[in-house]
């Protein structure tokens, strides 16, 4: 698949880093909830917003844009497990999308560990948040930085 994108000249790989907090709020989605009171009757609505929704149509918007142009799309798994179940079900969707929008485009899902800040940023949330463990055990981090997060947020003893 990648070679057959690189033959029509796609060599650019779009990286699907979408950190909730720095998509724009005019591509922002929620959810309507009615309101009832203590007899049943509906007095109005409530607004939530929704990040799966919002990460979902944000991603869809990048990939109708740009699906005659890509050699790949690479979303990070960082920023969706940040979100927990919510996050990962915007993940599989935006998978889903891009095989259904430019099925000839392949997906590489980037899911590596001890990253950059905001990437490493992300898997702490979900490992430390989501997840919600009090403790870690954790083996001697290779690059201070890539450990700094874990550091921050965890109580931890190191292995040898």
């Amino acid at each position: 698949m990648l070679e057959a994108q690189w033959s029509r000249g796609n060599f650019v790989c779009v990286g699907l880093d979408s950190e909730f907090g720095k998509i724009p709020e005019f591509a922002r989605e929620y959810d309507y909830h009615n309101t009832t009171d203590v007899v049943g009757n509906v007095n109005g609505h409530t607004k939530n917003l929704s990040p799966q929704k919002t990460i979902v149509a944000f991603n869809r918007a990048i990939v109708e844009a740009t699906k005659d142009l890509v050699c790949a799309y690479k979303p990070n798994a960082a920023f969706y497990e940040a979100h927990g179940d919510v996050g990962i079900g915007a993940l599989q969707r935006t998978i889903a999308d891009i095989h259904a929008i430019a099925p000839d485009v392949p997906v590489i899902l980037d899911a590596k560990r001890a990253d950059i800040g905001n990437t490493n940023a992300g898997y702490v949330d979900a490992a430390f948040g989501h997840f919600s463990h009090s403790s870690r055990e954790r083996r001697r981090a290779s690059s201070f930085c890539a450990a700094h997060p874990i550091r921050a947020r965890a109580s931890f003893r190191t292995c040898p």
